[in-house]
């Protein structure tokens, strides 16, 4: 007689330990509720270390497989746990740990600016991160009894083999803002460790295993991962940084008191960065823009067409609205050469020519170097087609790489634009896909033709 053969008993048969070690490749922000360092504060353990609580993986996994990898009901049930089936989880997903990050613990304040790019009224805020580099390690338990065997014995398996590749795509991200950048991981080594209960010796080492020790996973399985993902959509465009950069940070600390300019650009893990906050208010504004100026789209209806792509934009009290996830995510980008230019200035009297008294001020702007806007997106059953969206997206790109739209700060003063490469470097091709785009007229012929159905339907 074996377990299978017990019954209604349905026991325990197998059970897979994971251990998934990686780097934070972009900032993480797991809000803990609280507000007392800054207007969200990281959330910490009892020790004062911040961590990812196994909810926030647990819901972020879940999310993908809903929306993402189309699974059925019964096999996300499966693997997460149903109330209403009155089923238990078979994946525990404990708490991912962040090795050394209360050093890496980090402020990045924004605004919120308003068309003409001014600061709009009572729209600053700063927020708690971890910057990117810490190490983390993520656990996971895959709990299988007889019947789950039975009748689909990969079925588990496969499904958390396909969560870690949404991990390493970057397809799963973590926490606040991870529609703009935040909380995407890289993937390094994925370790399993299986324990078949209708083995005897199995179960004895069970018993004296603690996957806690360092060398538990020794004599693991070595799981290979996809970086690629299962992406609908995503572009990767390589840009050159024509003269200058400067987004903003006030935050300085690698200067002394007496050293310390008053701003300079923005650093994450100790790189010069981009982050996707500040990619995704240009490409709003722009759209905005040609929307209301080539398409002649009366501005009321403009907020309408974009929201399903971009996102819900907050004005005032939000409660009394429904909010919409932004289908695009825009990762923080990595500027790759160039370096950093300290630059006093002072404010001129345009009337006298002579210095502004209390006008002098030192900034640290970014100058030359290269980096990529990589841009992903899923298909929705509803709101736009991926090709619509992918015109839209490409007619911005257009003006990024004419130098006709601008990023960041100190815009008035030549900073924040981009060129192309030489279309003869095969790295600084547009990529749809990991392959060269080709025919992007084809995508900027459906986005036309559904801006002119929206506005069709106006009448």
């Amino acid at each position: 007689m074996t377990l299978f053969d017990i019954g209604e008993v349905n026991p325990i048969c197998r059970r897979t330990y994971i251990r998934i070690e990686g780097i934070l490749d972009s900032p993480l922000s797991i809000g803990s509720g609280e507000g007392i360092a800054t207007d969200t504060d990281v959330i910490l353990d009892a020790q004062g270390n911040p961590f990812v609580p196994g909810s926030s993986l647990a819901g972020a996994m879940r999310h993908y497989f809903a929306q993402q990898v189309k699974a059925s009901n019964h096999s996300i049930n499966g693997l997460f746990g149903s109330i209403e089936t009155n089923k238990q989880s078979s994946l525990f997903i404990y708490d991912m740990q962040l090795l050394d990050a209360k050093q890496s613990l980090s402020k990045r304040d924004g605004v919120k600016l308003d068309f003409f790019k001014t600061a709009m009224d009572k729209a600053k805020y700063e927020i708690q991160i971890i910057e990117r580099g810490v190490e983390y390690v993520i656990r996971f338990e895959l709990v299988e009894r007889s019947d789950d065997l039975r009748s689909n014995p990969a079925m588990r398996t496969d499904l958390v083999r396909q969560a870690i590749d949404g991990l390493a795509s970057g397809e799963i991200t973590l926490g606040a803002k991870s529609h703009r950048g935040f909380g995407k991981l890289a993937v390094k080594t994925v370790q399993a460790k299986v324990f078949d209960y209708t083995k005897t010796q199995d179960c004895l080492e069970w018993l004296d295993w603690d996957d806690q020790e360092g060398n538990a996973f020794d004599n693991a399985e070595q799981w290979s991962f996809n970086q690629e993902g299962i992406t609908a959509y995503t572009l990767k465009v390589p840009l050159k940084i024509r003269q200058s950069i400067m987004i903003r940070q006030y935050a300085i600390r690698h200067y002394n008191t007496k050293q310390a300019p008053d701003y300079e650009h923005l650093y994450s893990g100790g790189e010069a960065v981009i982050p996707g906050t500040s990619w995704m208010g240009a490409i709003r504004s722009r759209l905005s823009s040609l929307l209301l100026q080539e398409f002649k789209v009366v501005p009321a209806r403009i907020e309408v067409l974009l929201e399903p792509i971009l996102g819900t934009v907050i004005n005032g009290d939000s409660t009394s609205i429904t909010l919409i996830a932004s289908t695009v995510r825009v990762e923080e980008s990595v500027i790759e050469g160039g370096h950093a230019l300290t630059m006093t200035r002072t404010a001129i009297d345009r009337f006298t020519g002579g210095t502004v008294r209390g006008a002098l001020y030192t900034s640290v702007p970014w100058i030359g170097g290269t980096t990529n806007l990589v841009l992903r997106w899923f298909d929705r059953p509803k709101g736009p087609s991926s090709e619509v969206i992918c015109g839209l997206l490409l007619w911005v790109i257009a003006d990024l790489q004419a130098g006709l739209l601008a990023v960041g700060g100190e815009t008035a003063i030549g900073r924040g634009t981009f060129a192309a490469f030489d279309k003869s470097v095969v790295s600084g091709e547009i990529l749809i896909n990991g392959h060269p785009l080709t025919d992007p007229n084809s995508y900027s012929r459906v986005a036309a033709e559904w801006i002119k159905a929206a506005k069709r339907e106006e009448v």
